[in-house]
C-alpha cells in the first residue's frame, strides 16, 4: 500500500515507507528509498517531516545507493536537526553518498564551523577520496583549526590525497593580494 501511494505521488506514504525501510530485505530497501526521495521532492508536510528527521538512523544503513538516498531527501526537508548526523557521512567512503552529503548540507545551511567539524573528521576516513575531498574542503573554507590536520596528511600513503593536502595549505597560510 505504502508503496502504491508513493508511486502516485501521496506524501502519507512517507510514514509507513519509513517503517518498511526497516525491513532487512535488500532488495526492499534499494526500491523503497528512492521512492522515499520522490516524494520528499513533491513536497512532505511537517507530519511526514517528523518521521523522517526522527529516523535518523537511516543514514546508517549498508547500502551507499540507500544511504545517498536518505541524504539527499534530508536536504530537501530543511530540517536542522539533520544536520548533525549528515556531518558524520562526509568521510563517507561512497563518493555520490559524499556529494549528496554537502549538497544537503549545502541546502540546510549548515555553517561553515560545523562544516570544517565534519571535514576534520573526514580527514580520518579509511576512503582515501574522502580524505581528499575533505583536504580540497578545508582549503576552500580557510579555518585555521584545519592546519595541524592538514600537515598530518603530508605522510597519508595516497600521492593525491598529499598534493590536495599541500594546496590546502597553500590557501590556509597565503593570503589573498587585495
Amino acid at each position: 500500500v505504502a508503496r502504491a501511494l508513493g508511486e502516485l505521488g501521496d506524501t502519507r506514504a512517507v510514514g509507513p515507507l519509513i517503517k518498511a525501510l526497516g525491513d532487512s530485505y535488500s532488495y526492499f530497501r534499494q526500491v523503497e528509498a528512492p521512492l522515499l526521495r520522490k516524494l520528499i521532492e513533491s513536497g512532505v508536510g511537517s507530519g511526514e517531516r517528523s518521521y523522517i528527521v526522527e529516523d535518523l538512523q537511516l543514514l546508517d544503513e549498508s547500502y551507499s545507493y540507500f544511504r545517498q538516498a536518505v541524504a539527499e531527501a534530508l536536504g530537501k526537508l530543511g530540517d536542522n536537526r539533520a544536520v548533525e548526523p549528515l556531518l558524520k557521512l562526509l568521510g563517507d567512503v561512497d563518493k555520490n553518498v559524499r556529494l549528496a552529503v554537502t549538497k544537503a548540507l549545502e541546502s540546510l545551511g549548515a555553517a561553515s564551523t560545523q562544516m570544517v567539524e565534519g571535514y576534520l573528521q573526514a580527514l580520518k576516513s579509511s576512503d582515501s577520496g574522502a580524505r581528499k575531498e575533505a583536504a580540497e574542503a578545508l582549503g576552500k573554507l580557510r579555518d585555521p583549526r584545519a592546519i595541524e590536520p592538514l600537515l598530518n596528511l603530508l605522510g597519508d600513503e595516497n600521492k593525491q590525497v598529499r598534493s590536495m593536502a599541500v594546496k590546502a595549505l597553500q590557501s590556509l597560510v597565503v593570503t589573498p593580494a587585495q
